[in-house]
């Protein structure tokens, strides 16, 4: 169960951290900023009742942040800065037939 809610919390993660960038380029200094959670339907949306989680590390290569008690993140960016995840304990990246990551 939690490999499945890792995928998916991944897959938000990422669009969470494209919307917010995005926003951001209007502002004078710019900002990635999301908020991790458990996605416990799949449904690829945060609905009432799933749980940011917090504690999670995010690293813009430089910075590293970790998500507050709601799972909110913010780390600044430059154009070409790559954000990503430092998998939590307990979960479990999902795989393919070829075990490569989904």
């Amino acid at each position: 169960m939690k490999s499945s809610r890792l995928f998916a919390f991944i897959l938000l993660f990422l669009f969470s951290v494209c919307v917010s960038a995005a926003l951001a380029q209007n502002e004078t200094a710019k900002y990635a900023s999301g908020i991790i959670f458990e996605d416990e339907n799949r449904n690829g949306v945060r609905d009432a009742g799933e749980r940011g989680i917090s504690g999670v590390c995010v690293s813009n290569g430089r910075d590293v942040v970790k998500t507050n008690g709601e799972g909110f993140y913010r780390l600044p960016i430059t154009d070409d800065t790559i954000i990503f995840v430092i998998k939590p304990s307990g979960f479990m990246l999902p795989t393919d037939s070829n075990n490569l990551p989904k």
